[in-house]
């Protein structure tokens, strides 16, 4: 995995995850505002909230917001670490993996690493973020050389971590190191204030990703828009986005480009997209993975993080 330098950051990588952060509502107003004063230190950033809410974006801005600006900004995919092969040939989850991912990512040190769905870390590599985070109760690991790492740690999960603690999933001494500020982030649906803005946010760069001109959306796909709970969230909404500007015909856009499950208010509450929708983000998952040397660099290309691409690529059987 590749350490993204902070001039790359706070260029085009930056700015337009940065520019969704903004809103008129009072919860993303408490959350940024914390995350703000949060940044001037060096104290661990727990973030939950939903998938979609903007937990990638905000480590961003944190990155962007301190003193570690100049160094390198760096997510480590969680639910796929532990899953690729070490350079030995032995289980990642074998003692010694973390520490081995963190070796790769020497350039991190000094900036800022995001480690997204920290949730999805088995026990064994939650041993070793304890030993990297330098705490003296963590468990020895043998034969594994003590590591050195001057960076900030930001933490990212859509799960309840207290339930995870409760449950005997998430080891508590973690929880509560990581856990020094914590912010939630609130679903889109309780936003409802912001919907406009972040639509037009979306359009705009999704426009220009696809080497569009402006688009409009006509009244009633607006009013489609914003009468969907978005239970996905500003991800979905993004998803959903670009299949309108990839099926419009012109500059504007209708509800003849939306999918059936925002048009059908019965259904709001599912998760689930049309076939169409699917169809349409498989083979744009599969161009991208195909088009690039890396996941890191798929991901870019398609507007996620590498958390989420890795998980559509086990869902599609595209490895």
């Amino acid at each position: 995995m590749r350490a993204v330098t902070s001039e790359q950051a706070v260029g085009a990588r930056l700015e337009p995850p940065l520019a969704l952060l903004e809103s008129r509502a009072s919860a993303m107003h408490r959350a940024i505002s914390v995350a703000r004063q949060a940044a001037a230190s060096d104290v661990p950033v727990l973030l939950l909230g939903e998938i979609g809410t903007g937990k990638s974006a905000l480590a961003a801005a944190i990155h962007a917001w301190s003193r570690r600006r100049h160094a390198s900004f760096v997510t480590v995919s969680c639910p796929a670490l532990g899953r690729e092969p070490a350079p030995n040939g032995r289980s990642v989850r074998a003692a010694g993996s973390f520490t081995h991912a963190f070796r790769q990512l020497q350039a991190a040190s000094g900036g800022t690493v995001f480690l997204d769905e920290i949730a999805d870390l088995s026990p064994e590599l939650q041993f070793e973020l304890l030993r990297l985070l330098g705490d003296p109760h963590a468990p020895r690991i043998e034969d594994a050389r003590p590591l050195e790492f001057d960076g900030r740690i930001v933490a990212g999960s859509h799960r309840d971590l207290e339930a995870e603690v409760r449950a005997g999933r998430f080891r508590d001494d973690l929880f509560f190191r990581l856990s020094v500020v914590t912010i939630v982030l609130p679903p889109l649906r309780e936003r409802p204030e912001d919907l406009a803005l972040v639509v037009d946010r979306l359009l705009e760069q999704v426009a220009a990703r696809h080497g569009h001109g402006h688009l409009a959306l006509t009244p009633e796909a607006r009013r489609a828009l914003a009468g969907y709970r978005w239970p996905g969230n500003v991800r979905e909404l993004a998803n959903v986005l670009e299949r309108a500007v990839v099926l419009a015909s012109n500059d504007t856009i209708t509800t003849a480009e939306l999918p059936d499950n925002v048009l059908a208010p019965a259904n709001t509450e599912s998760i689930s997209r049309s076939d169409s929708l699917r169809d349409l983000e498989r083979q744009q998952v599969r161009r991208a993975l195909a088009e690039s040397p890396t996941l890191e660099e798929a991901a870019a290309r398609l507007g996620i993080n590498t958390s989420t691409l890795w998980r559509k690529r086990k869902r599609w059987g595209l490895e």
